[in-house]
């Protein structure tokens, strides 16, 4: 069975941002790869999993995938553009978050 966002950060579905934070902060000493050089996936997993449940909206778009409702039989949205989807990032936040699609949202 896959892992939830909420597993990886070890919290449950109900939490609150200061709960989120603080797990991510406690996980990202342990795995952060200039303390663990065998820990980048690990922190790689931890960094999204934040990433998507501290940001409200995505949060609820994740519940609502994870739950199903937003697979049973409704049609998908078109993606948005690049440039509307990513914002202003630095081209090194463009391209780290490019290669962890192109390597772990296959999962």
């Amino acid at each position: 069975m896959l892992q939830t966002h909420y597993d990886i950060l070890g919290i449950p579905k109900n939490a609150g941002d200061e709960q989120i934070k603080a797990a991510f902060r406690k996980l990202a000493k342990l795995y952060h790869p200039d303390k663990n050089p065998n820990g980048k996936e690990q922190f790689e997993r931890i960094l999204v999993a934040y990433e998507v449940l501290i940001n409200s909206t995505r949060r609820r778009q994740y519940d609502l995938r994870i739950s199903g409702i937003a697979t049973a039989g409704t049609p998908r949205q078109k993606p948005q553009s690049r440039s509307n989807q990513h914002g202003n990032f630095s081209e090194e936040e463009l391209k780290r978050r490019r290669y962890y699609q192109e390597n772990y949202e296959k999962e």
